[in-house]
């Protein structure tokens, strides 16, 4: 037995979906904030990026499966590289279906640091280490969508985010 008796809180203690999401986002700018000095860029920083990402996207997106996410990645996928003549705005805007989803996406992921953070990991990754899996590159992909589709330029980005899907990846 201890010594000292244990109190039990009078005021419960609640987590709300909301709250958790809001810690998760804050982690993720925090992280990404030390990342623009090369030297805090350790093993351990990347394992700690990649943890984070992975329990933002997991509670965010909780309803959406591994086949959901191939789906839209292969939706993706025909955009990007089925007609290098047409504008991807002009591709995307046929689609109404990952319109949609990118909507969706975007009212959830709150900025660019998750895209960021996620080219970081992607680029430190290894056939040893993968530090992202491919439902954060078709999260980004649906991000970057949306904001193409209100008139940002990012078509490079988007078709730099899908030339990074891990080889070895769920």
């Amino acid at each position: 037995m201890p010594d000292i008796d244990w109190i039990p809180s009078e005021i419960p203690v609640v987590y709300y979906k909301k709250d958790i999401l809001r810690f998760f986002n804050s982690a993720l700018l925090r992280i990404y904030g030390a990342s623009r000095v090369p030297k805090n860029i350790t093993k351990h920083y990347l394992s700690s990026a990649s943890y984070i990402l992975k329990q933002f996207s997991n509670l965010a997106f909780e309803d959406m499966t591994e086949a959901n996410y191939e789906y839209y990645y292969e939706k993706w996928h025909k955009i990007v590289y089925t007609d290098d003549n047409t504008p991807l705005r002009t591709s995307l805007s046929d689609d109404i279906e990952l319109l949609n989803f990118s909507e969706r996406i975007y009212r959830v992921i709150p900025n660019i640091t998750f895209i960021e953070l996620t080219r970081l990991l992607a680029k430190n990754s290894s056939s040893n280490t993968i530090l992202i899996e491919k439902k954060h590159i078709v999260l980004c992909l649906a991000w970057l969508g949306r904001k193409l589709s209100h008139g940002d330029d990012f078509e490079d980005l988007i078709k730099e985010m899908i030339a990074l899907v891990p080889k070895n990846n769920k």
